[in-house]
Parts: structure tokens; C-alpha cells; sequence
């Protein structure tokens, strides 16, 4: 009862989690190597918000298409999100929760 496959829940919880840490630590090891900067940003709410006018919604969102209720932007939700990413590297904040208070009504012009 329970168990999925050999261990438990938590233990596959735990293995999926010590491997996806491992994975970011090589990835780390190896852009160190290259001289390449990482820089580990909060994917909050990144593939709901439009990277073309800045609108906030979970309904932009329909599994892996985006579509701005806004603006009528269309794009693939992961490509949005990555945007809005690159976007978050730009203004130097860690995430969108931390340019909330500098948004204008959920917007930002970029």
C-alpha cells in the first residue's frame, strides 16, 4: 500500500529531488569551467504572464499554449516562460513577486 515500484512515496520524493540537485550542481561545475554565469531565478507565475505587455493571468495559460487575454499575444507557454525568465535576468530581480510592488497594474512595459 502506498509504494510505487520498490520504495515508498517519500522515498522516490527524496531520490527525485537528491538527483535534480545533483544535475544543478554539475550544471554549476561545468558553466564555472566555461567562465558561463548561472543565476537561479524563482519561475513564479513566469508562463502566465504575457512577455509582451506584461499581463498577469492564469487563463493566459491553456497547457502548453499561451494566449494573452490582453494583448492577444500567442505563443507556446514554455517559450513564454522562458522569455519572461531572460526578462527577470535583465532587471536583476529574483522573481515577478519581487517586481510586484513596480508594477503598474500588473504590467510592465519593456
Amino acid at each position: 500500500m502506498n509504494k510505487r515500484g520498490r520504495f515508498s512515496r517519500g522515498v522516490n520524493r527524496l531520490l527525485s529531488f537528491w538527483h535534480y540537485a545533483r544535475v544543478g550542481n554539475r550544471l554549476e561545475q561545468i558553466c564555472e569551467e566555461l567562465g558561463i554565469s548561472v543565476y537561479r531565478k524563482d519561475p513564479w507565475k513566469t508562463s502566465q504572464r504575457c512577455p509582451e505587455c506584461g499581463n498577469i493571468d492564469r487563463r493566459n495559460r491553456r497547457g502548453a499554449n499561451f494566449l494573452c487575454l490582453r494583448c492577444g499575444h500567442v505563443d507556446n507557454a514554455d517559450h513564454a516562460g522562458a522569455k519572461n525568465l531572460e526578462f527577470l535576468g535583465l532587471t536583476g530581480e529574483y522573481s515577478l513577486r519581487s517586481l510586484s510592488g513596480k508594477l503598474n497594474g500588473g504590467s510592465v512595459n519593456e
